[in-house]
């Protein structure tokens, strides 16, 4: 291109413009320092109206100072980093807090239902006694009341089949009667069984009319009727069965009548401390026996069964002592013939007081 005079060209126009404006990348970046420039006072002008900063309403700057920041914003950031950090650490707090105490009240609960796990396989696997107090201590938790009363009844029920075990029967009858009124496993079978086995030991022991009682409470259950007979004595023979020789006369004639007698009577005539006769009169029989004159005491006894001269009726017969006008003795004069009559009914002049079988 031919170059005109007084003329330049554009390349050459911007090229002395250039020289004339342009320094160092450095010098300009000095220039800057220390000086507020548009970005920051439009930031700062939106701060003073209480503007919210919004960055499409902030001019740009060049493209070397729009990665600069001042000292305060600087602070500011970091402020809001703090705090940030310090909200996000008492939420943590706050979380911890709750989980602990959430954790607290439910501790018991969760312990509870381990021990009572625990206790329901120590009463499944048969440990009675450990069950038991670990249902104890579990309190009114779930049905442990429940559960408890169970175990009492398993360790009642082990007692007594060791008691069963070394022939206490009486003892093991105790127990297994109040855990059969609740229906608990086979007690009342057990029942039965120790009741049919006392009224053996009885009747070994000579105890017949205990025997016999319970013999034949037992009804149709194994031989029990046939042992409850073979506990019942022959009864004696009808009359005077024993005349003490000392007193042999015939100055007074006693007659007895127990024609209206429904059940077999047995008669002790006494002087003081001794035994003067002895009679024994069958249902509905009479009998009579001569004695000297003098006073004498009546015994009477009576039952449905005879259990032998030393239990007599036993111990459910009823035994007392002949009253004669309200005295317990009465005068027999010699030459004289007197007649008692048993089981009269109405008006008569002989009554009784109950005495036990020992005073008989």
């Amino acid at each position: 291109m031919e170059k005109m005079p007084g003329y330049s060209t554009r390349t050459e126009d911007r090229a002395r413009h250039s020289e004339g404006r342009m320094r160092p990348y450095e010098d300009s970046l000095h220039s800057h320092e220390g000086r507020i420039g548009p970005y920051e006072e439009n930031l700062r002008s939106y701060e003073a109206r209480g503007r919210a900063y919004d960055p499409q309403n902030v001019p740009a700057k060049d493209s070397v100072m729009s990665y600069e920041r001042s000292p305060d914003y600087k602070r500011d950031s970091e402020k809001n980093l703090l705090i940030k950090l310090i909200f996000a650490l008492a939420t943590v707090f706050v979380v911890l807090l709750v989980a602990s105490i959430v954790f607290i009240n439910a501790a018991p609960g969760i312990k509870q239902a381990s021990d009572y796990r625990l206790a329901m396989t120590l009463l499944d696997n048969g440990d009675y006694a450990a069950a038991k107090i670990a249902f104890e201590r579990l309190g009114n938790y779930a049905d442990s009341p429940r559960h408890l009363v169970e175990c009492e009844n398993h360790l009642k029920y082990q007692d007594a089949a060791y008691l069963f075990s070394t022939a206490n029967y009486k003892g093991a009858l105790e127990l297994f009667t109040s855990l059969a009124a609740i229906g608990f496993l086979d007690a009342r079978d057990k029942t039965i069984q120790c009741r049919y086995l006392i009224a053996i030991q009885e009747f070994e022991a000579g105890n017949f009319d205990t025997a016999f009682y319970g013999f034949e409470a037992l009804g149709d259950y194994f031989d029990s009727a046939d042992r409850a007979q073979a506990c019942i004595a022959p009864l004696p023979e009808h009359g005077v069965l024993y005349l003490n020789p000392a007193y042999q006369s015939t100055s007074v004639t006693l007659y007895i009548d127990a024609s209206t007698t429904p059940k077999p009577v047995f008669l002790k005539i006494v002087r003081g401390e001794t035994l003067v006769a002895s009679i024994f009169l069958h249902a509905g029989g009479q009998s009579s026996i001569k004695l000297p004159e003098g006073s004498y005491v009546v015994r009477e006894a009576y039952g449905e069964h005879w259990f032998g001269d030393e239990l007599l009726f036993g111990s459910r017969g009823t035994y007392c002592i002949m009253s004669f006008d309200g005295n317990e003795s009465v005068y027999f004069e010699r030459n004289y013939e007197y007649t008692l009559s048993l089981f009269i009914t109405g008006s008569g002049n002989v009554g009784n007081k109950p005495i036990d079988i020992g005073s008989f």
